[in-house]
């Protein structure tokens, strides 16, 4: 069996002239398994921010994943 642990961070600016999407963070962390016959499994968690008109939108974030290739 093998481990990989990932991490990301995502900073987005989605403002521009007349549009005002305001200011998007993310910050995730995941672990994925890699066991026998090509089976995976992945669990990644996530924290995001979303600033716009002076207010703060707050989120989490759960994804997980199951693969088993038959071939």
């Amino acid at each position: 069996m093998v481990v990989e642990l990932g991490a990301r961070y995502t900073h987005v600016d989605l403002s521009d002239q007349g549009v005002d999407g305001g200011v998007f963070n993310r910050a995730s962390a995941a672990i994925t398994l890699y066991g026998p016959h090509d089976l995976r499994v992945q669990v990644d968690y996530g924290y995001a921010t979303l600033r716009k008109n002076g207010g703060l939108g707050r989120t989490q974030l759960l994804t997980t994943r199951f693969q088993w290739e038959l071939l």
